[in-house]
């Protein structure tokens, strides 16, 4: 199956719910950082196996990254603070230091 997850999920992360045949709901959490061709394997909540039913095979998501249409330049400029203090940041996580940035950006707006 293909799911779409926004920039942001991609690179913070999110949690993918998921419909299967047997019409249960299963969550799967996405932690890695999406990249292109990127791909989840969830073992054993595919579809049944015909032969060896009820045995089931492995459910596979690709994920979609949908890019935001418009940013505008302040959320660019935070952005690249980010990536740019994760580069120098000595083993801070790149995800983390975007995250409180932008955090800290949406503490700034709700101020104004």
């Amino acid at each position: 199956m293909v799911a779409k997850i926004s920039l942001e999920e991609a690179l913070l992360g999110t949690m993918v719910t998921v419909r299967t045949i047997d019409h249960r709901t299963v969550r799967i959490p996405i932690t890695d950082v999406v990249f292109p061709g990127y791909e989840k394997v969830v073992e054993n909540e595919g579809m049944p196996i015909l032969d060896k039913y009820p045995q089931k095979g492995n459910l596979i998501i690709r994920l979609a990254v949908e890019f935001p249409n418009y940013l505008p330049k302040s959320s660019k400029e935070l952005i690249a603070r980010g990536f740019t203090m994760a580069k120098i940041g000595g083993g801070v996580s790149q995800h983390e230091v975007i995250n409180k940035l932008v955090l800290a950006d949406k503490i700034l707006r709700s101020r104004s």
